[in-house]
């Protein structure tokens, strides 16, 4: 060992360049997340393609398209169409959702050990994410929707 060299701070300093490069590497897959999730959209069509709904990354109606015929120009009809195409879009917005969220952990999560042995980095294991979609809650806010019209 020469004089003037701290052995200790040379460690620390390395592992403090890891632990900020992790977190800086971290930051960038919760950023790239975000951005798809906020991107996410999903369409679906019923009645042969005449009641097309797309929801937005929230689940809300972001358009609805209805072609001539739809419903068969029975209101009731048209309503539960409309409900049941929202609702297949809803479960497919759901599994998008669902994927990215497990690209998400499996990216995110700090299974390999890297920091076991770095002081101060206790608790960085295992990371769960789930989107608790539901897929009918559509039908719910739909059916809600219509029960106070009524």
């Amino acid at each position: 060992m020469t004089a003037g060299t701290d052995v200790h701070g040379d460690m620390a300093a390395g592992a403090m360049d890891r632990i900020t490069a992790r977190a800086a590497a971290q930051l960038a897959v919760l950023e790239q997340v975000r951005g798809d999730l906020a991107a996410l959209s999903s369409t679906a069509s019923v009645d042969d393609g005449r009641v097309t709904v797309r929801l937005d990354a929230g689940g809300g109606l972001a358009d609805l398209q209805l072609a001539p015929g739809a419903g068969q120009g029975d209101a009731e009809r048209l309503g539960r169409l409309i409900t049941e195409a929202a609702a297949a879009a809803d479960l497919d917005l759901c599994a998008a959702r669902d994927e990215l969220l497990a690209a998400f952990t499996e990216q995110f999560d700090d299974t390999s050990g890297e920091f076991a042995d770095t002081p101060g980095t206790e608790g960085t294991g295992s990371v769960s994410a789930t989107s608790n979609c539901q897929p009918t809650a559509v039908r719910e806010r739909t059916s809600a929707v219509r029960s106070n019209d009524e």
